[in-house]
């Protein structure tokens, strides 16, 4: 069906007047962008740009997604189908959570509903907690303010595997959007509110992540980014003794506009400005940061002078180098994905315990600790690049909250030995077989941008190059042509002859193409990824 003939018929069905002067506005442009296509539901279920339109998040689009997770958790037969329902700080957040939770009434299902904003791990935590059939949590995590999303766990508190989220899609497809209706006089299912209670045996939990507790003082700088992590992470790391906290006024409230983070992610330097600010008059030993849903977190550490940035990858090793020299666990476990760093599987190899790398996504380095645990492994670590990581199995996702808990009790614990985080980062890379890193990302918005990013990975399939950086390459690894043992995914691994490697893979979240590059030094993996970009003709 064509961008005109979907509008069309939206045309028809909205009684708003309102909505109806806005689609009468839009431009050709604008008209292909919101009704090229209906919004895809994948394993995060669904995320885009609010506002009216077949391929944008809407009350339209939320209702229908939600009619069709219903249909799924009804088709699970389970006795008591209950599923938690919580929302972030972004814009029609509670209203989407508020539409969800009337639809999944009027279904029969009975609904834990947040009466605030809370963390996606939380609503983790509490499908399992509670038991529930599955969870749903109204977020766009670190996207820009324009989006908005609609998040599916399972009723292990996962996000839902690839077959899940084919199954729903599959029924929102044979349903009509204009057909899904919510009745506020009819509530066959129980509404019940998450409570005070709940948080509190949440963050009690989640303590359970300190391996030594605390040693000695620390002074935190801690930013919620106007996010869901104000009223969590201040308050664990309180409850265990560090009570030194200060937050920039202007990023510590709730508030969807991100007017001084307007790309609230912690893996972007930016991010950074406001709490940088608080260290000219406060001696910070650490600046954390949490994405508007709290289940990512990055951080500045203090050097001699001045704060460090410290990426995804180098949190992640500092952190599982910790947990490993202090926890000596026997028959332990970590779990990575294949676009983190190599030294993750160095790493464990030193330790003598076993790692197990998935395709990129929290659903998939989840689903491999639950599989992992059934044959009593002991759980150590997961972590993503991303800045996702996850120290307990309280969640099955990942959890900003007791990442921020852990990541203070290792300042604390350095700081009692006169070294910092810097001081064990570099330790780390000063050894003989570290991989160097380096990332990149292009944005390519739209319909053009969607195209471009499907041109430029079906060429490095059909016309792999032969050098990388004047090495020859001598393993190319195409996870979309079906012959691993992993499941279909767009991304392409190349490695050349001396260990050196670049991954290249659309972002599942955003409209962005995403480099990875792993070598020798810094430089090579630098020069890896403006080797490839110009082999795309994208600089």
């Amino acid at each position: 069906m064509k961008s005109n003939e979907i509008l069309s018929i939206w045309k028809q069905n909205i009684k708003s007047k309102k909505l109806k002067k806005e689609l009468n506005m839009l431009d050709e442009n604008q008209i292909i962008e919101r009704f090229s296509s209906y919004l895809e539901f994948g394993t995060a279920g669904l995320r885009g740009k609010i506002g009216i339109g077949s391929s944008f998040l809407n009350e339209y689009t939320v209702k229908l997604a939600t009619s069709a997770v219903a249909e799924y958790v009804l088709s699970t037969k389970a006795k008591n189908p209950t599923v938690i329902v919580g929302y972030d700080t972004r814009k029609y957040s509670k209203q989407f959570a508020k539409c969800t939770s009337r639809i999944l009434l009027n279904k029969g299902i009975n609904v834990y509903l947040a009466k605030e904003v809370v963390p996606s791990p939380f609503v983790s935590y509490l499908v399992n907690k509670m038991s529930a059939s599955a969870g749903i949590m109204i977020t766009a995590s670190h996207n820009p303010k324009e989006y908005n999303g609609y998040k599916v766990f399972d009723n292990r508190g996962c996000q839902i595997d690839t077959k899940t989220a084919d199954f729903i899609a599959k029924i929102m497809k044979k349903m009509d959007v204009f057909d899904v209706f919510e009745n506020k006089n009819i509530q066959k299912g129980t509404l019940r509110y998450i409570d005070d209670i709940l948080k509190n045996k949440f963050l009690h939990d989640l303590s359970s992540v300190q391996v030594l507790k605390k040693t000695s003082d620390v002074n935190i700088i801690y930013s919620p980014l106007n996010g869901t992590g104000a009223k969590f992470v201040p308050k664990i790391l309180k409850m265990n003794g560090y009570k030194d906290i200060k937050i920039p006024i202007s990023q510590g409230f709730a508030s969807s506009k991100f007017k001084t983070c307007p790309y609230p992610n912690p893996e972007e330097l930016q991010t950074y400005n406001e709490s940088l600010k608080l260290t000219k008059n406060y001696n910070a030993d650490i600046i954390i940061l949490t994405d508007p849903d709290a289940d990512r977190l990055g951080c500045m550490v203090k050097t001699e002078n001045d704060y460090t940035f410290v990426n995804g990858n180098q949190i992640g090793l500092l952190m599982l180098q910790y947990l490993l020299e202090n926890k000596k666990t026997k028959n332990g476990f970590v779990v990575s994905s294949i676009v983190s760093s190599p030294m993750v599987e160095k790493m464990a190899k030193k330790y003598f315990i076993d790692c197990y790398l998935t395709l990129t996504g929290f659903k998939n380095i989840a689903n491999k600790v639950d599989d992992v645990l059934k044959t009593n492994k002991k759980f150590i670590f997961a972590f993503e690049e991303s800045n996702g990581y996850m120290p307990t199995t309280y969640t099955l996702d990942k959890d900003g909250i007791s990442a921020s808990l852990l990541l203070v009790e290792m300042v604390s614990f350095y700081k009692s030995k006169n070294k910092t985080l810097y001081d064990v980062l570099k330790l780390i890379e000063n050894q003989t077989d570290y991989d160097f890193e380096a990332r990149k990302y292009i944005i390519l918005d739209g319909i053009s941008g969607k195209n471009k990013i499907e041109e430029a990975t079906n060429k490095l399939r059909n016309e792999k190059p032969k050098t990388l950086n004047g090495e020859k390459i001598t393993k190319v690894v195409d996870y979309l042509s079906g012959n691993l043992e992993t499941e279909k995914s767009n991304i392409i691994s190349i490695e050349t002859e001396n260990n050196s490697k670049i991954i290249i893979r659309p972002s599942g979240t955003e409209p962005k193409l995403k480099f990875y590059s792993f070598a020798s030094t810094q430089q090579k993996a630098e020069k890896q990824i403006d080797e490839i970009i110009q082999y795309l003709k994208l600089n």
